[in-house]
């Protein structure tokens, strides 16, 4: 089985170490070093695409050499009618999974920027979705003071339920720590002023309106950077899972 991965982060390269039992793995770090080596004209079983979008590529042509192709790519895919496409950023196992991935990577990296224990600060999660459901509860075992900025009513209802404050998006800050997990521009530079610190985990463009803040921090792919060796199980786990890898995980 010939298996290609791309991707920057540890955890990419991590994976292609557990794939090697699998199969002949090429790991590569861009698109342009896949592209110029051998392993493009060759027969591919496996291709694997990393989260988000691969720097200075607005499209992708998958060689007609590969069979299937496993994306997390933002980029467009030309492929022919023989090669399988998969997008695990729709699984719904795997995105759970990996926002509880997510929330734990945070924490490692929250926890020694601080000055004083988690209890002793006040955190407004933005958006109440897997990553944001995540975080939040542990904050709270934490002893965290938590409250949910969202613009959905239901999700507001719904935090209300687990417990925590629930406000609209454009609610007053008062000196909190706000974490993001909203991909999409809302946060004004108004709002911002009253905020200690902004912890951003969405992808692109991120929760700000205006021009940089300086107490703004994006916190971008978080797993493949603090657990890149679980963010790697957790994408063998998918593939034994789909039926594409044999074996137990």
């Amino acid at each position: 089985m010939k298996i290609v991965i791309i991707g920057t982060d540890d955890r990419y390269e991590h994976l292609a170490v557990l794939l090697q039992t699998y199969g002949n793995v090429s790991y590569f770090q861009s698109w342009e070093d896949f592209s110029s080596s051998d392993d493009c004209s060759a027969p591919i079983d496996l291709l694997f695409l990393p989260i988000g979008k691969l720097v200075n590529q607005n499209e992708l042509a998958i060689p007609s050499t590969v069979k299937h192709v496993w994306s997390g790519s933002r980029q467009p895919l030309h492929r022919t009618t023989n090669t399988l496409l998969f997008h695990y950023t729709e699984d719904e196992d795997w995105l759970w999974s990996n926002a509880e991935l997510t929330a734990d990577s945070f924490l490692k990296w929250l926890i020694p920027t601080l000055e004083k224990r988690i209890a002793s600060y006040s955190f407004d999660i933005a958006g109440y979705g897997r990553v944001g459901k995540r975080v939040a509860r542990k904050l709270y075992l934490l002893g965290a003071d938590v409250s949910i900025r969202t613009r959905s009513k239901s999700q507001q209802a719904e935090a209300r339920l687990h417990q925590f404050d629930a406000k609209n998006l454009d609610a007053p800050f008062k000196n909190s720590i706000c974490i993001n997990t909203i991909p999409a521009p809302w946060l004004s530079s108004q709002q911002a002023e009253n905020l200690t610190l902004i912890l951003d985990l969405a992808s692109a463009p991120g929760c700000l309106m205006q021009d940089a803040q300086a107490n703004y921090y994006p916190l971008l792919s978080l797993p493949g950077k603090i657990y890149p060796e679980d963010a790697a199980f957790e994408f063998l786990r998918l593939l034994i899972r789909k039926g594409i890898l044999r074996g137990n995980a």
